[in-house]
């Protein structure tokens, strides 16, 4: 505890010193001493003096000018002295006049009579004494503290209400701790006292707009006729959150505001390592997720495990759904792919937390990991997330796999649904699926895997070749109508929808390719083949 005016007149000498005014200031606390008599012209000279300082002089430069003793007292409240000890009263000073009475206790001012035998040395010491003792006190305090944080910071890792509960108990009051979130993530208030932190932080949002724009130091706070003091918490560019404490004098005393700001140094460094290892966590499992995509894992067993310890349940993966984006080109408010995919992403977590959302970067698409979902909850999710991209300048394919019958699979459901996307682009180009199972374009990547490139060119050639060849020398659409018509079972009115066209026009371009074979295209047996061509012209994009 500081040492006062009121203790200090409990050490001998100054037990025998009278309070002849300013009895009010008492409360005063003495920081250093010193004498002042003269200095130059001025009585007493204020130039050097600092808050705190207890004075002992006899004013023996105007002991007989009152006008100069009053000015005098006033100047010394000013710069915030805590006492005079005024000496040699009656053989310096004459008496002590009424009026220098009268302002001392207008101010509060403690002016102490000391007897006539008292001596200057011995007052300087007791006080010098007691305010070593006091320094010694306090930095045995700070070295047990000290220990005390070094012992604590041994034995906690993310913990910090530890931490906290200890500066609690030093300092004897209540406290909490709101992150930079503005979630209080430590009380030592009971629950019922919810409502009472949510008044005093909604008063720190009014006070300061931004939390983080907060002044650094501690800020005293009044609530429901409570003190309360609000310690920012922050490293030299990092904003964690406030500190709130109760019944604490502003500003602290200087022990107590050592512990708090050891307490502070300690919990950044704790959520700084807090963060450190998050972000290494995060990494260890962005890997896993590429190496588990990629093929690039072992086994069943070490794909459970491994993914058991970074909070990972394959086990119940039963399908992997792929997002591919491709940005348009047009628009003047265009967000990157990645800036999308991670919006999407933060949307997914919340919407289907039991899936595992995955940024890849090459290509430019989220995977998902579902579990437990059926077809149409799929289908369901497929609708969803092209209806979030539809207003984002950007074309969006979602391509799902078949059913995953275990977590050795998830690399080739991967490949499925990319797969997917990729037929679903290169057949319906003019209109791709906002979403397509791989299981209803299986097929078609069978024709790619199983057919030779050469072979399919020779097929197109045949089949299509004097299409192609008016086509190229009119630069017309007769192929791409052709292949719209069989797809749609030879319907004029859907091909004319989907390729913007008049239905006459379809009709007029449906007389001419049937104008180049002997037998007509789009019937019986021809149908199919000639469909069959144009999709493998497609798939080999011949």
């Amino acid at each position: 505890m500081s040492l006062t005016v009121q203790k200090a007149l409990s050490l001998p000498p100054l037990t025998l010193g009278t309070v002849v005014a300013g009895a009010g200031g008492l409360s005063r606390e003495i920081k250093s001493v010193t004498v002042q008599e003269i200095i130059n012209e001025d009585p007493i000279s204020v130039k050097f003096l600092t808050a705190g300082v207890f004075i002992v002089s006899s004013l023996y430069a105007v002991a007989e000018d009152t006008d100069t003793q009053v000015s005098l007292i006033r100047r010394l409240n000013d710069c915030r002295v805590s006492a005079l000890a005024l000496f040699n009263v009656g053989t310096v000073m004459p008496q002590i006049s009424e009026r220098l009475i009268e302002v001392c206790n207008e101010l509060n001012f403690p002016l102490i009579k000391m007897p006539i035998h008292a001596s200057y040395y011995e007052v300087l010491t007791a006080i010098i004494d007691k305010l070593l003792a006091h320094k010694v006190h306090t930095l045995e305090g700070i070295i047990r503290v000290y220990e005390a944080f070094n012992t604590q910071m041994m034995n906690i890792e993310e913990d910090y209400s530890s931490l906290l509960d200890m500066l609690g108990n030093m300092i004897g009051a209540r406290l909490a701790f709101f992150n930079h979130n503005q979630k209080c993530v430590y009380s030592s208030w009971d629950k019922e006292n919810s409502s009472l932190l949510k008044e005093i932080f909604c008063q720190i949002r009014s006070r300061f707009s931004n939390l983080t724009d907060s002044p650094k130091t501690p800020v005293p706070l009044m609530v429901d006729g409570k003190r309360y003091l609000v310690q920012p918490v922050h490293s030299s560019n990092t904003y964690y959150g406030v500190l709130i404490i109760e019944n604490l004098d502003y500003p602290p005393p200087d022990l107590m505001n050592f512990y708090i700001k050891q307490t502070c140094r300690a919990l950044c460094i704790i959520l700084l390592n807090s963060e450190r290892q998050d972000k290494y966590r995060k990494r260890l499992r962005c890997e896993y997720l590429y190496d588990l995509l990629l093929g690039n894992l072992g086994d069943r067993m070490q794909i459970l495990s491994q993914g058991e310890a970074l909070g990972f349940q394959m086990a119940g993966v039963d399908r992997v759904l792929v997002v591919s984006l491709t940005q348009s080109e047009s628009g003047n408010h265009r967000k990157s792919i990645r800036q999308l995919l991670q919006n999407l992403e933060v949307q997914i977590e919340h919407v289907f937390p039991s899936s595992i959302p995955i940024i890849m970067d090459d290509p430019s698409e989220l995977v998902l990991l579902s579990a437990g979902k059926k077809p149409k909850d799929m289908a369901y999710m497929g609708k969803w997330i092209s209806s979030l991209l539809l207003p984002e300048n950007t074309e969006s394919l979602v391509g799902v796999s078949s059913s995953c019958s275990g977590p050795e699979k998830i690399t080739a459901c991967y490949q499925e649904a990319q797969q997917a996307i990729r037929i679903s682009r290169q057949l319906f180009y003019h209109s791709p699926l906002p979403y397509v199972f791989y299981d209803d374009v299986r097929v078609f990547d069978l024709l790619q895997s199983s057919i030779k490139r050469k072979k399919a060119a020779e097929v197109v050639t045949e089949l299509l070749g004097s299409v192609e060849e008016y086509d190229r020398i009119n630069n017309s659409q007769l192929g791409e109508t052709f292949f719209q018509l069989l797809a749609n079972n030879v319907s004029t009115s859907q091909v004319a929808h989907q390729m913007f066209l008049h239905k006459n026009t379809v009709l007029q371009r449906k007389g001419k390719i049937s104008g180049f074979y002997d037998t007509d295209p789009f019937e019986g047996p021809n149908h199919l083949q000639y469909e069959l061509a144009v999709i493998l012209k497609k798939l080999f994009e011949l």
